[in-house]
């Protein structure tokens, strides 16, 4: 195995959020400093990939391909598998994904990065991304692949092992999801940028992220809380229903991005520089701060509203938004 070093460990400051205050530092003190750990890539000879697990040396890398631990009985599957499914053979291939990657998250925040740190070391440029059915089952995958110009190839047979020759595999970019190299996230935000004409405006615009047709982390007053937004000239939009293409040429032309903590503000990747985000989160979380800090990543203002939820697990909660809150931030705003 060789690996290529792209860049040093460092630590990452962020900025604190715009409307911070002391009483909440219990949300976001584990965030302000980070370490980010170096950035490099494997190049593996002769690995050989079964099912969705990379198998090199006779050893099962899945630190690379799984977010836990792999216990021994699926470890002994993998190894039976190897020897005797039938082999497709390939002679350079790229590997990006984890059991995460279907996920809008991940994706574009995991797995871009890693594919940006392949690309720096695969000098030739002939290499495929292998992807598996479930990660390509989601189209923002495709959309985005062939945006950047990249080749793929979907492995729909678990039946068949891919050996290859070659085998780039970038490290994930960060100890923990939710973290992140900061000149590498914003350089995939600038190659999307490039593929838009962004044409801002004189006048701000406003976009709210509904959560309605989620299952999860929805507004229990959806209702009012759209009816002040429009009140007050804020685009409202249900993401679910867009191409990938659309969400981004939205988001492009954004000034200010409001959400509830969930994976459409990872759409701020295509927001530009000094813009505007406010999360609306639950005020017993002090855990969720992948998109705080992806803000500070991406030198995004981030400012947040704490709301109740109605279960005791922030995760499927869902919020009653003070909307009342709300309303007079984004009046105090506009007079700034």
């Amino acid at each position: 195995m060789k690996i290529d070093v792209l860049s040093n460990e460092y630590i990452s400051i962020r900025a604190l959020p715009i409307n911070y205050k002391e009483s909440d530092s219990k949300i976001f003190k584990r965030e302000f400093k980070k370490l980010i750990p170096q950035n490099n890539v494997s190049i593996l000879k002769n690995a050989t990939i079964v099912e969705e697990t990379i198998f090199h040396n006779y050893c099962i890398l899945g630190n690379y391909t799984h977010t836990f631990k792999l216990d021994w009985q699926y470890k002994s599957k993998v190894i039976l598998k190897r020897f005797i499914f039938p082999q497709l053979k390939v002679e350079k291939a790229i590997w990006i994904t984890d059991d995460l990657s279907p996920g809008y998250f991940h994706w574009f925040l995991d797995c871009l990065p890693r594919l940006l740190n392949i690309d720096k070391t695969d000098s030739d440029k002939n290499g495929v991304i292998i992807l598996t059915p479930e990660t390509v089952g989601q189209n923002f995958v495709t959309d985005s692949l062939d945006l950047m110009g990249y080749k793929y190839f979907v492995k729909t047979d678990k039946k068949v092992n891919i050996k290859c020759e070659e085998l780039l595999v970038g490290n994930h970019c960060a100890y923990t999801t939710g973290n992140y190299n900061e000149p590498l996230i914003k350089e995939l935000r600038d190659i999307f940028l490039k593929k838009i004409k962004v044409q801002k405006s004189s006048t701000k615009k406003w976009v709210y992220i509904s959560r309605d047709k989620s299952t999860r982390r929805k507004a229990t007053n959806e209702a009012g809380l759209v009816n002040m937004l429009l009140a007050l000239n804020v685009e409202v939009h249900y993401f679910e229903e867009y191409s990938f293409l659309k969400q981004m040429d939205i988001i492009a032309h954004t000034d200010y991005l409001i959400s509830i903590h969930g994976a459409s503000l990872t759409n701020m990747l295509f927001m530009s520089e000094n813009t505007h985000v406010i999360e609306l989160r639950n005020d017993v979380d002090t855990h969720s701060n992948c998109y705080f800090s992806l803000a500070a990543a991406l030198d995004i203002n981030y400012h947040y509203l704490l709301n109740k939820g109605n279960d005791d697990i922030p995760h499927f909660a869902n919020l009653i938004i003070d909307i009342e809150a709300l309303k007079n931030y984004i009046l105090n705003l506009r007079k700034d």
